[in-house]
């Protein structure tokens, strides 16, 4: 799933204004990313911590939050890789084994993320927010529980 965060610029002419109150403006924006079961999603990202019972990974802000007593990751070549039985295929297909949630952006502001120089409220800044603000493992228990119905 991902929420774009689009800019909201109301001098541009291409603004469009909205019955409710709204505005619109064209163009790009930072995306909140989530996703389950993909460990290609972590990637290449090396663990930076643990808060709130998640992993942390490097480049930009991910949170791994696990589903699985398996490890997220083993020592390979003297770093950590992403262990390739993280998924336990005697699982069903539906369950959420672990999930990860990220902001992603463009390369300048990705710079700017890394380097804590960010708007608070401009876009990538209000979706590092909701990141860091939102009880993602109530999230996950809550999405099983709908699974499961």
């Amino acid at each position: 799933m991902s929420l774009i965060a689009y800019p909201i610029s109301l001098g541009d002419p291409q603004t469009k204004r909205h019955p409710d109150g709204g505005s619109h403006t064209p163009g790009e924006g930072p995306v909140l990313k989530i996703t389950v079961n993909n460990p290609e999603e972590i990637g290449t990202r090396q663990p930076s911590g643990h808060w709130n019972g998640m992993t942390v990974l490097r480049y930009g802000y991910m949170f791994v939050i696990p589903n699985t007593e398996r490890p997220l990751f083993i020592e390979a070549d003297g770093m950590k890789a992403v262990n390739p039985d993280l998924l336990d295929d005697t699982r069903p297909r539906s369950d959420i084994q672990f999930m990860t949630v990220y902001v992603g952006t463009s390369g300048p502001t990705m710079s700017n993320l890394t380097h804590k120089r960010v708007d608070p409220v401009g876009p990538a800044g209000r979706l590092i927010g909701v990141l860091w603000n939102l009880d993602w493992r109530a999230m996950l228990r809550e999405a099983e529980a709908v699974n499961e119905q």
